[in-house]
This record gives C-alpha cells, structure tokens and sequence, in this order.
C-alpha cells in the first residue's frame, strides 16, 4: 500500500461493510448467479463460437485431472468429439481452440488435427490461442489451424518425436525378483522393461520414429504454407519462443484471448466494436 499498489489493507467483512456504505442503506449483496438472472447474462444474442480447452499432455481417450499431481491431460476422445460437435452446429460459426500442453501421444495428436483440418474443410473457422506451452503434440494438435496466436513468451513448436522404454532388470536383479514371460511373436515382447531392444526391434522402432518425424514435418509444412526445406531447418525438436515462432511463421500473430478473438470476429464477418 505505501507503494500505492494496492488501495487499502482489510478483512474481508471490513470490504464488504465499505461496499454497502458506497451503496447505500438498504443494499445487500447478491451471489453473482442471482444478479445475472436479474440483470440478463450477457452474449445472448449474436453469432456463436464455440471455445475447446485442449490442457494437459495428449493423451488416447477421455480428457482426465489427477487431483494427486494436480494435471490435466488432453483427451483426444474428448477434445476431438467437442471439435465435431461444434461442426455439426449450425450455430457456431468458428472455434477458438484454447491449447496448454508440452505434447504428448502421436496417435492422439493426429486425431485432434485431423477434426481441425476437417472443421476447416467445413469452413468452420479455427483460430489457435496458446498459453504458457504448446510444444509438440501441443503445437501437432494447433498447425493446421486458419490462424494462431501465441503469447511472446510461449514454449511452442518442438517439431520433432522421441521415444523408447525403461529398462528396469537391473532393478530386480537388486530386489531378487525374477520374470518369465509366455508370449507368441518375435517382437512380441518388444516394449518389455526386462530386456533391451533387439538389434531388429531397434531398427523397426527407429523406422516408426522416422516415419512419424516425415509426418509431422510434412503436416507443418502443409498447414502453414512453409517450405519443407525451411520446415526441416527449424524443426528438429527445437523449442521456440512464440516471439520467435512469429518469425518463423510457426504463428501468426502475439497476444492472448483478446488478439484471437479479434481474428475469430474477423473470420466471422463480426464487424470492429461489437461483442
């Protein structure tokens, strides 16, 4: 308060008794459902756009929070079906996709980018808004939105795909537990933790990883008009800020909800000044 930022120290009932006192004898205080239904919610009336929370590491199936970690994990069930569901409404005229996530699953993130490709091929008009990290899959799932925009500060882009297993036979070798196994295939036993990769499961994995980079960069590269070659030269897993994404042409525009709500009335044909 001495630094005037903020104007006044109070409990909470002393904040309160000053509200009445600006307010006026016979004023009381109303929960905030109450006054809505007196005074009218607002954005009743106008066009419809339909705002999808993709938060959390892509993952197959439903959206979930562990209350234990405190994480979110994007669904790709969930955040691909409201994708759907707002195209199939004739009311909605475009999709703010609100995305949070350092990445995830390869097959979950395709599946989310392919209802956005499919709500643009519905002239359903999908405009990108990142928070603090869309990297990888979380950057997977927004490209091949019309438009996006990431704060300057954004972790986003990570072009690229990892993966592999924890060895955990030198674990139980020290506990004394041993494992046997009955299985039918040669790679059968593939993603087992008590074995490394064979010199054939390693090369077929890397295959996979190989396959799954050309489609991600390819993807890219289709989704924001870039070269393959210039594609090529930033991805590589690299993380970008989203001032430095902006001159990659990774993102269109910086800001936050307010810039991609700008470009979500522009794409609509909601005119400057109305809500």
């Amino acid at each position: 308060m001495d630094a005037k930022l903020v104007d006044g120290v109070a409990y909470r009932d002393e904040v309160y008794g000053q509200v009445k006192t600006k307010a006026g004898s016979g004023a009381r205080l109303l929960y905030l459902d109450k006054y809505l239904d007196r005074a009218g919610h607002p954005h009743q009336h106008g066009k419809k756009v339909a705002l999808i929370f993709g938060v959390g590491g892509v993952m197959r199936g439903k959206s979930d929070y562990d209350p234990v970690q405190g994480e979110q994990t994007m669904g790709s069930d969930t955040v691909a079906g409201a994708i759907r569901a707002a195209v199939q409404d004739d009311e909605v005229k475009a999709i703010l996709f609100r995305v949070d996530s350092p990445g995830g699953s390869y097959v979950a993130s395709d599946t989310i980018w392919r209802e956005v490709v499919n709500a643009r091929n519905a002239h359903k008009p999908v405009i990108v808004s990142m928070g603090n990290l869309a990297g990888s899959g979380g950057y997977f799932v927004a490209m091949a939105a019309d438009k996006i925009v990431a704060q300057p500060g954004t972790i986003t882009a990570s072009i690229g795909v990892l993966g592999g297993k924890v060895l955990t036979s030198g674990l139980w070798d020290k506990v004394g537990l041993s494992w046997d196994e009955v299985h039918d295939g040669d790679k059968a036993t593939m993603f087992t933790g008590t074995h490394d990769y064979t010199p054939a499961e390693w090369a077929r994995f890397e295959a996979w990883l190989d396959r799954v980079y050309v489609d991600f960069t390819g993807k890219v590269a289709d989704g924001r008009k870039l070269p393959k070659d210039k594609v090529l030269e930033i991805a590589k897993g690299r993380i970008w800020s989203g001032a430095d994404a902006k001159n990659l042409g990774l993102v269109d525009e910086l800001g936050g909800y307010d810039v991609a709500l700008k470009l979500v009335k522009k794409a609509i044909g909601v005119p400057k000044g109305t809500m």
